[in-house]
């Protein structure tokens, strides 16, 4: 099996010297940014401790991957189902799926059974949503002995404020005191703006937030350089530059990856999977990658500027205390 690419999260740990000085009494931490060069998150009063090894980090890895009107036609075809086995595997803890449109229920119990049997997943589905006859659904495959849901909400009566309302689920990392919450959805490309303005009133609360799916937040649906959502406390971690469309003609940053300021503070990478077998046949999107370091941190990330510093910059893992 095809191994996928290693997150900017494994690459946190290599080339650092931990004893080497810190050049003043800031540091950055590299993100996506919105106009061509990346984010950068100034956190004050640094402390740097032993850097802790890979097997003493709980490393956790989520997913999120348009599968493009995964049905029966795709669920039984050897060669997709062949593909998407080789992207996931058993590698990631929580796998988002968007865009299973199936009113059997058929696709989804064949996929779920499948890696269910192969590498231990859980399974959950969510209702049909939509408001015309093109009803979708999400789909999450999650390791529990890694991680458990305790809370979900999955909205399926009508909604005026969403064309398909998201999925949003609290977890518990298991022999681990860290929770977080999970929100994922395929938002109307008609409605960009105004779908993202009711999703940040939707979830607003404390804790560490993760938005992660099919935002349509790029080229002709979304100007992604007057961004209207989430951008106070927030981070676009995917950059608007990025290109998640299999596509030759298209180059657009449509599927995102949002983390509020409590879940920055343990972001360990995101990246993007665009390996040749995601053909037009298995999907018109990439999917989308993030590594979380599960264990609550108290940086304070305190402000958000842009610079053309490469997401290479800043390859070392540091636990980090602020006084702020």
């Amino acid at each position: 099996m095809i191994k996928p690419y290693c997150f900017l999260a494994l690459l946190l740990l290599i080339g650092c010297n931990p004893t080497a000085p810190i050049a003043s009494d800031e540091d950055v931490i590299v993100v996506g940014g919105s106009t061509g060069g990346d984010s950068i998150i100034i956190l004050p009063s640094i402390v740097t401790p032993k850097i802790p090894t890979l097997e003493e980090l709980p490393i956790l890895r989520i997913i999120s991957w348009n599968l493009q009107a995964f049905g029966p036609s795709k669920a039984n075809n050897p060669e997709f189902m062949q593909v998407v086995d080789n992207v996931i595997g058993g590698y990631y803890d929580i796998v988002f799926f968007q865009e299973i449109r199936d009113s059997t229920g058929e696709a989804w119990k064949k996929l779920c059974s499948d890696f269910s049997k192969e590498y231990g997943y859980s399974c959950y589905i969510s209702h049909r949503v939509g408001s015309t006859q093109m009803k979708e659904q999400y789909g999450v495959l999650y390791l529990s002995e890694k991680v458990y849901p305790f809370l979900v909400s999955d909205e399926n009566a009508p909604y005026v404020s969403f064309e398909r309302p998201p999925l949003i689920i609290d977890w518990q990392i298991r022999n681990a005191d860290y929770k977080f919450t999970t929100v994922t959805v395929h938002i109307d490309p008609d409605k960009v703006r105004e779908e993202l303005e009711s999703l940040e009133v939707t979830i607003l609360r404390s804790g560490n937030v993760i938005i992660m799916g099919d935002l349509n937040a790029d080229c002709d649906y979304y100007d992604e350089t007057r961004k209207n959502a989430f951008t106070s406390n927030w981070a676009w971690v995917v950059p608007d530059y990025a290109d998640t469309t299999v596509s030759n003609n298209t180059s657009c940053a449509y599927d995102r990856i949002i983390l509020n300021a409590d879940a920055m503070r343990e972001y360990g990478g995101s990246g993007l999977l665009n390996p040749e077998m995601i053909t037009k046949e298995v999907s018109d999107h990439y999917p989308v990658t993030l590594v979380i370091v599960a264990e609550e941190q108290n940086a304070k990330p305190v402000v958000v500027r842009e610079s053309a510093i490469s997401l290479s910059t800043l390859r070392c893992y540091k636990l980090i205390s602020s006084s702020l």
